[in-house]
């Protein structure tokens, strides 16, 4: 179980140790919990930094803020090409739901 100190050092030291990947889970679970109850972390609606090439999350003060006018290539470190910025994507999927009925032989919906 995880200890119950201010640090959040000690939470990621302590789930090093080998354990199997169900009580991973629940120890990570667990230390979410506790750091949230602390006010160690909350949830918003606000937009997040993250670094592909870091594979982490950054600061404010570690982020190059750039004003762009519209889509661009920018040399992103980390990544051979540029990548383009300024634009954004909206995506929907279609949800389309079958039901079989088990009582229909060989498991025909009839149409």
């Amino acid at each position: 179980m995880l200890l119950n100190t201010p640090s959040t050092h000690s939470y990621i030291a302590e789930l090093t140790v080998p354990m199997n990947a169900l009580q991973f889970n629940l120890a990570v679970v667990e230390a979410f919990v506790q750091l949230h109850e602390k006010g160690l972390i909350y949830r918003s609606s606000r937009p997040v930094n993250w670094s592909c090439h870091l594979r982490s999350a950054l600061s404010d003060i570690e982020v190059d803020r750039e004003a762009i006018s519209g889509p661009a290539k920018i040399s992103v470190p980390g990544y051979d090409d540029s990548i383009e910025f300024g634009h954004m994507y909206f995506v929907a999927y279609r949800v389309v739901s079958s039901a079989t009925n088990p009582n229909v032989p060989g498991g025909r919906t009839g149409s």
